[in-house]
């Protein structure tokens, strides 16, 4: 919108949420029907000028002296809407959404907990397919495959993998048909979505002998991984596990590296806060699923990453992501 469809949710602080959608209404109204707290589904005919239909859905509502949209809100939907509302103060409804989704009920932690199982399952299966001479897009069209296969809607972003070591692009390289040979480190970035709750996950795999430099680095990344984990439970300030994985980094001389984000908080959006951060102080609450994530790149020498997600218990931390740690080689 303007120039799109209007699909919204709307909630005011006198009634529940109102969804509005084009067209056949019957997908949206027979599960809203289960759900007491929404107050309304709304259709409107798709022949009608979408700014209109935003000016009369929105005059149902009253005088609106603000009005809080959601991060992902096109600027021509924004602009629309303030075209509508022309009193009216934007503001992001961020701030009002985050605190009631960072940590997840039973139902979603059932979904998180399923979506970490089957990336689990994703990432096995292309392991068993990688040999000597597949390129990244080989393994990326068998990852996007697999996770069609198990019953997942689709990627939670486009898989990224990454063939690092001497000879070898690394990270950002952009050619996807160099043919995998002795003497990569090949990391992993994966992650699924199942019932509209995203997964995260990353591995990294060393192909032929395994040179000691590789060996260090792939146990730089799992002392991180480790430490990290050990570091989480509810009420520690998300900085406090950034810098677990920083010492670690700084100990293997990897100290520049270690500044960046190594995590965040999942749930339907991939990325949710708080994040892994040297800036982010909130605390960790029980019931969120963190991504636990630290990697390094030097390209054309080495890079890797480990990647798991992990519950925040009452007493500590659970991963949910349970693949093996140990390296994982190909000869």
């Amino acid at each position: 919108m303007p120039s799109d469809w209007l699909r919204a949710a709307v909630l005011t602080r006198e009634s529940g949420p109102v969804l509005v959608t084009n067209g056949e209404i019957s997908e949206f109204a027979t599960p809203a029907a289960t759900r007491p707290w929404i107050a309304d589904v709304q259709g409107y005919d798709t022949v009608r000028d979408p700014l209109e239909t935003a000016k009369a859905m929105l005059s149902q509502f009253g005088s609106m002296a603000q009005v809080a949209i959601s991060e992902p809100t096109w600027a021509l939907s924004t602009l629309a809407f303030q075209s509508a509302l022309p009193q009216a103060i934007f503001t992001l409804a961020e701030p009002l959404l985050w605190p009631l989704r960072a940590a997840k009920d039973k139902y979603e932690l059932e979904c998180l907990k399923s979506a970490a199982a089957m990336i689990d399952q994703v990432f096995g299966a292309a392991l068993k397919m990688m040999k000597l001479g597949v390129t990244i897009q080989d393994i990326t069209d068998e990852l996007n495959s697999q996770m069609l296969r198990i019953g997942a809607s689709g990627n939670s972003f486009p898989p990224a993998v990454i063939f690092n070591g001497p000879g070898f692009e690394g990270r950002g390289g952009p050619n996807k048909f160099v043919p995998l040979q002795p003497g990569c480190m090949v990391a992993f970035d994966i992650g699924l979505v199942y019932k509209g709750y995203c997964s995260d996950f990353g591995r990294s795999v060393i192909v032929g002998e395994p040179s000691p430099a590789f060996l260090r680095h792939y146990q730089m990344l799992r002392e991180g991984r480790e430490v990290a984990v050990a570091r989480v439970k509810p009420g520690v300030p998300a900085r406090e596990v950034h810098q677990e994985i920083h010492r670690v980094f700084a100990n293997y001389g990897w100290e520049k590296e270690g500044r960046e984000d190594f995590g965040h908080n999942i749930g339907l959006d991939l990325h949710e806060p708080p994040y892994i951060s040297a800036w982010d102080s909130r605390p960790l609450l029980e019931g969120m699923t963190l991504t636990i994530e630290p990697r390094a790149y030097r390209n054309g020498i080495v890079g890797g990453r480990i990647e798991d997600m992990i519950q925040v218990t009452a007493d500590g931390a659970e991963p949910l992501t349970k693949f093996s740690l140990e390296p994982l080689l190909i000869p």
